[in-house]
């Protein structure tokens, strides 16, 4: 498990560089009982700042590339949660299921944010590509221009 833990984090510093290592020590084969619950901690901890700092694209391409990192980390935190279960499988009815627990519940919310991103940035990808094809067709309509304003601003004015 420790295994996947660490392809799911290496996965995500593809994606999102930028992201600081988490100060969560490494676990070792030896911490067994207390380190297994812990086994997604960086990972969770990874995402969660990720779902803090929504990406913000600056032309169509950009949006279109956060909306597949975003995909993209829905996908690997599916993963997370198969990974959770079967920790939460080893821990059931012990203290250590509480940190599982715990990890399960932040995931879930972390998932949210990104749900909430997502749908996000495909509002503004449907806007934009109808700002293009405007722009392409030069038929003086400022619908497409004032649409594309009013969702960028509602999704960005923080």
């Amino acid at each position: 498990m420790k295994k996947e833990a660490d392809s799911l984090i290496d996965n995500v510093k593809e994606l999102f560089p930028e992201i600081q290592e988490s100060s969560a020590k490494d676990l070792d084969e030896s911490e067994y009982e207390e380190g297994l619950p812990l086994v997604l901690n960086k990972f969770i901890r990874s995402l969660e700042a990720i779902s803090r700092m929504p990406v913000k694209p600056q032309n169509i391409q950009e949006c279109s590339n956060g909306l597949e990192s975003i995909e993209k980390l829905k996908l690997a935190s599916k993963a997370g949660f198969g990974i959770l279960d079967k920790i939460g499988e080893c821990t059931e009815k012990t203290p250590a299921h509480k940190p599982v627990w715990e990890q399960i519940c932040l995931l879930k919310k972390v998932n949210t944010a990104f749900e909430d991103q997502s749908q996000k940035l495909i509002s503004l990808l449907s806007r934009w590509r109808n700002l293009e094809k405007s722009e392409k067709e030069d038929d003086i309509d400022f619908q497409p221009l004032l649409g594309f304003l009013l969702v960028y601003s509602q999704i960005f004015a923080a």
